[in-house]
């Protein structure tokens, strides 16, 4: 057998059987091929604590898997396979009667399949050198890590632009030593038709620019075209603000008072966003070891910078975080935020977008941005209306200079007094 953990197959039908309880489920659950691959995959997601509705729901979908992969034995699986069955799931509605090919189906079932080849070691990734401009992609983001130190964010969006560049060109058969600026505006034109805002065009085109330069030095490219790649005009301040409005940002604390699990971790990720003004890759790093309790202090690994910044940590929000600790699930990670149910993880930056979206949405709160960065812009304006100085600001946020203050601000302002006497009970 090639990797994962091997059973019996009379421990793989001692699974099954624990899993279901209908005779004909079990029986067609016995006869497929591969019991014991099968059984040893859904015997370790129980031992990580998954519920048994969610073994059904993927033991079901692995026999599909099975199916629509071809496999009577285990064997080494491309994952250009796993794609190409997955197209086949989402039209393959008369094997399964009572499923509707939602926008979620492509999506369960290549996360099956991954999981489960991935678990009996069979699954072949894709090396990255095998994609258009493979190499030079993974050449650059080796000299942005090492050099540059860009923060795992920042490497994570430039992969993204990159590749999606690289497979467009590899569709219209451009090589990257020819690719010109009318290339280009070509692929940016056809993004905006798909639905594009100047924002995000203008974030492309500064990594798209740092590319070709880095290209350029490298010979790459036959031209260094890199100048060329114009950026949209973005307005620097909004005339509408991007975050609601202070009053509003107290309402979200008012529409969220109850005491179960979830509630209780949506109150202290809210405080520390509306207090701290945090993003959302800096609530997402924070451990149980960035609490000192002894000395009253939160720190902070700033996402962009990566330096460390220690803040005062609040009466409220600390009372806030004891409460959830209370009932945080005991688990191996030591992430200050974790799934509330079963396998306890910690939690992604999806579900902190959802979280606060939705308690807006509950609250009834109008607002441009809807997700995490509209409290940080809702704390650093009610930061200007109470007079704190630009500078002050700038260091609250983690910015390296006061130009970033200047979205926040409309108009000049007094400096009447510095972060650290921001008092949480004047404002709440």
């Amino acid at each position: 057998m090639l990797g994962g953990r091997p059973l019996e197959p009379t421990v793989g039908t001692d699974v099954i059987d624990g899993i279901f309880r209908r005779r004909r489920v079990r029986t067609l659950q016995h006869d497929a091929p591969l019991l014991a691959e099968r059984a040893g995959f859904l015997s370790h997601l129980l031992d990580e604590g998954i519920s048994k509705w969610y073994a059904r729901s993927t033991a079901c979908m692995l026999l599909h898997v099975i199916r629509l992969l071809g496999l009577q034995s285990l064997r080494p699986v491309q994952m250009a396979e796993v794609e190409e069955a997955s197209e086949r799931w989402m039209t393959d509605t008369a094997s399964h009667t009572t499923r509707r090919a939602g926008k979620t189906s492509r999506g369960s079932f290549t996360n099956a399949a991954v999981k489960w080849l991935q678990f009996q070691q069979v699954l072949i990734l894709p090396s990255g050198l095998d994609r258009p401009f493979g190499p030079q992609i993974s050449e650059f983001i080796c000299f942005l890590r090492e050099h540059r130190k860009l923060s795992p964010c920042h490497i994570h969006r430039n992969v993204g632009a990159l590749n999606a560049l690289a497979k467009w060109a590899n569709e219209h058969d451009i090589e990257l030593g020819t690719m010109s600026l009318l290339n280009i505006e070509e692929y940016l034109r056809g993004k905006r038709q798909a639905g594009w805002k100047p924002r995000t065009e203008a974030s492309e085109c500064s990594i798209f620019r740092g590319f070709f330069r880095y290209a350029a030095t490298r010979n790459w490219i036959d031209n260094d075209i890199s100048n060329g790649i114009q950026s949209p005009r973005v307005p620097r301040c909004s005339p509408v603000p991007r975050g609601p409005s202070w009053k509003d940002v107290q309402r979200l604390f008012e529409a969220n008072s109850g005491s179960s699990p979830q509630q209780l971790r949506t109150k202290a990720i809210l405080l520390l966003y509306n207090i701290y003004a945090l993003r959302s890759a800096e609530v997402l790093r924070l451990t149980l070891d960035d609490l000192d309790w002894r000395n009253e202090t939160l720190t902070v690994r700033r996402a962009k910078t990566g330096r460390i910044q220690q803040f005062p940590l609040q009466f409220d929000v600390g009372n806030a975080i004891i409460k959830y600790l209370y009932v945080r699930p005991h688990c191996s990670y030591r992430n200050l935020f974790v799934t509330v149910r079963t396998p306890h993880r910690p939690i992604s930056n999806c579900l902190l977008r959802n979280l606060v979206a939705g308690q807006m949405d509950s609250a009834a709160i109008t607002s441009t941005n809807r997700g995490p960065h509209a409290l940080r812009h809702a704390c650093a304006t009610e930061l200007l209306r109470k007079g704190t100085g630009l500078r002050d600001i700038a260091d609250f946020l983690g910015h390296r200079d006061c130009r970033s203050v200047g979205i926040y601000a409309k108009h000049d302002l007094r400096s009447l007094r510095k972060v650290a006497a921001f008092s949480l009970r004047a404002i709440l």
